[in-house]
């Protein structure tokens, strides 16, 4: 994956929208203040996203919180959450970060529902905690060690990416799998789709007409929808 995945953060004027759709909750992790959002009721859904946070995903909630419980939080450094001091925390610290999030609010039962960065971040609960991962949903992400040259932009460690890739391939292969992908994404081009189908054959795949790496913000109803359906006959059936 390359620059031009980046995700500016959330504006203040973004953050305001937000609070208007959403009741704002926030907790202490580790001593800093986070944010998130936990709106409906129902089957566990996790937006974990880097960036712009859980703003990316507010018209899929709106979407989705009267057949959902969606809860997004925006880790340190995304959308209202602060930048800690010294700078933001690698990758792996932030999917740390996640693990105690999701402890402190006793997550079970969850799908995991993954963009751009908050893919390796989301997955990287898996070696403690998959056995509260029901289901996978990834938007426009990967799991897997990247090119070299790469890696210091994505600010993991191939280390922690390696556990990532070992978690898909021994503790979560069995887990149902959505991908949602833009039809103009650099990763189609780039393959990343098939990739995950090799891990996941059964994989579900919805490729969005005319977007590119926003697909949640691009096509707000197909994306609800197909996860709506996706849900109820590969995940509630299982």
């Amino acid at each position: 994956m390359r620059t031009e995945y980046a995700v500016a953060p959330a504006t203040r004027a973004d953050t305001e929208i937000e609070d208007r759709l959403f009741s704002g909750r926030s907790i202490e992790i580790e001593g800093r203040p986070i944010r998130y959002v936990d709106e409906g009721e129902g089957p566990l859904l996790l937006f974990v996203q880097a960036g712009a946070g859980s703003f990316l995903w507010r018209d899929v909630i709106v979407r989705l919180r009267g057949r959902f419980r969606c809860v997004a939080l925006d880790v340190l450094g995304a959308g209202p959450s602060r930048v800690p001091e010294g700078g933001l925390h690698d990758l792996g610290d932030l999917s740390r970060i996640l693990e105690s999030f999701v402890e402190a609010l006793d997550l079970h039962d969850l799908t995991l529902v993954l963009h751009d960065l908050g893919g390796p971040i989301g997955l990287g609960i898996a070696p403690r905690l998959h056995d509260r991962i029901r289901a996978l949903i990834v938007a426009e992400s990967y799991g897997w060690p990247l090119e070299q040259d790469t890696l210091q932009l994505v600010r993991m460690r191939d280390y922690d990416l390696r556990v990532v890739d070992g978690t898909l391939r021994t503790v979560l292969k069995d887990r149902p799998l959505l991908l949602v992908f833009g039809e103009h994404s650099p990763a189609v081009e780039a393959g990343v789709p098939e990739r995950w189908r090799e891990r996941f054959p059964d994989a579900g795949l919805l490729l969005v007409e005319g977007s590119d790496h926003f697909p949640m913000t691009d096509a707000p109803d197909l994306v609800a929808l197909a996860i709506k359906g996706w849900w109820q006959e590969e995940v509630s059936a299982a």
